[in-house]
């Protein structure tokens, strides 16, 4: 097959498209919280509702190479996404059915599955863009935030056009029913973009885990072409003599004299890529224990609790976006300017605590702040996204990118888990 050295532009569709489809389950119930908010008035919605996902996603991220071999990558990808579909449709219906503690139970059980469904659909678009130049990594990243800003925009065109109290259950039917309807589009177009000779090339070269031999002989059989490993087998360089570089012991047993190397396993890549690992950790407990609990704790002055958080969830989502764009230029940063901005980030415990506890007079607690210090926060939280999600893989060959890919988004979710679990001791920071 001919190389696909050009960017393509199918490509770019199709990871910007992944990558929001990725998220647009989550961000669909994170910002219509005010909804379920108002159906559940037993439980802190902002606090709880994330954490069955992120259970999800962390126990079953580990074992994302186990199920890449159990199910082919259109099943982890477009059937992934079909069973989202389900449950964005139930997840409104419960809660107008049944806004109960019943009912709150059920949906707690329906986002776990929300997040086993994530889990292995996310993984499997960041273990398929981990075979790709980095610039698609970037861009599945930065599809993540898209996925923010475009339930923002359908949020808000649904709260201009249903302005009445009774239009509520219309707004939110029409909310989910988009949701639907862009996961949809993602299924489909991932069985177009696998057929496609630009797909197709980067997988083959993913696969490439052949041994060769002296005489220019190639063994590929024992891999396949998603570039797991279906079998160990031994192979010896032959010496240009045509003699096996193999020994006998006394007893006549044959050994090798060239050491077998070991098989590359989780934790061995994972070794190879900690730095970046335990950096994007990092980044996701900032994130998660302030956001979005304490970050919403200051609401707008003069807007409706919808409008509020609609307001400072864009702001946040526009800034991710941008940033997770401008991490697709690699030379602009390295280690040691991800490693600042990550100690940077670590100010903003300060500024939405004062925003949070609305005890200052000035401009440190004015809604212009708000909504810029949440900017800014989502800006950075995005820059480091990008910026480690592209490093992570760099540094492995191979057919070890996928997993490397698979590691790092179990990272974000460890990241995500843990800061939202630390988030409960600051859920009553305001008062």
């Amino acid at each position: 097959m001919k190389p696909a050295k050009e960017l393509n532009s199918f490509a770019t569709f199709y990871f910007y498209l992944q990558g929001t489809g990725s998220l647009l389950g989550w961000q669909a119930v994170l910002t219509t919280l005010d909804f379920f908010s108002e159906k559940f008035p037993f439980a802190e919605v902002n606090f709880v509702f994330p954490l069955p996902i992120f259970i999800a996603n962390l126990l079953f991220c580990p074992f994302m190479p186990q199920i890449s071999k159990l199910m082919s990558l259109n099943v982890r990808v477009s059937g992934m996404h079909c069973i989202m579909i389900v449950i964005l449709a139930a997840l409104p219906i419960i809660a107008l059915t049944m806004s109960n503690q019943i009912g709150f139970g059920i949906t707690m059980v329906v986002l776990f599955c929300l997040g086993i469904v994530n889990t292995v659909q996310t993984a499997s678009c960041a273990g398929l863009a981990a075979n790709f130049p980095g610039v698609y990594m970037s861009q599945l990243v930065a599809g993540y935030g898209l996925a923010g800003l475009l339930a923002n925009a359908i949020r808000a065109l649904c709260l201009v056009v249903f302005t009445s109290q009774d239009s509520a259950i219309a707004s939110i039917a029409v909310f989910f029913g988009f949701a639907c309807f862009f996961t949809l589009m993602g299924a489909i177009v991932h069985l177009q973009f696998v057929k496609s000779e630009y797909c197709q090339y980067y997988m083959m070269k993913s696969s490439e885990g052949h041994i060769e031999y002296a005489e220019g002989e190639v063994d590929s059989s024992s891999f396949t072409r998603s570039g797991q490993e279906l079998n160990s087998q031994l192979a010896f360089d032959r010496n240009a003599d045509g003699a096996s570089d193999i020994g006998y012991t006394s007893d006549g047993t044959v050994t090798p004299l060239i050491p077998q190397a070991k098989p590359d396993t989780f934790f061995s890549i994972w070794k190879e890529v900690a730095l970046f690992s335990v950096l994007l950790v990092l980044n996701y407990i900032q994130t998660f224990m302030l956001f979005p609990g304490v970050s919403f704790m200051r609401m707008l002055s003069g807007m409706s609790p919808a409008w509020s958080v609609l307001i400072l969830l864009t702001s946040f989502n526009i800034m991710d976006f941008v940033a997770k764009i401008m991490s697709g230029y690699r030379h602009h940063y390295n280690k040691y300017s991800v490693i600042g901005m990550l100690l940077f980030r670590f100010l903003f415990f300060a500024t939405f605590i004062i925003l949070a506890r609305n005890s200052l007079a000035g401009f440190l607690t004015s809604d212009i702040w708000a909504v810029v210090n949440i900017g800014l926060f989502g800006g950075l939280n995005g820059y480091l996204t990008g910026a480690l999600f592209t490093m992570g893989p760099e540094v492995v060959q191979g057919k070890k990118k996928e997993t490397a890919g698979f590691i790092m988004q179990l990272s974000l979710y460890t990241g995500i888990i843990a800061g939202s679990f630390l988030a409960l001791t600051l859920s009553k920071v305001n008062q």
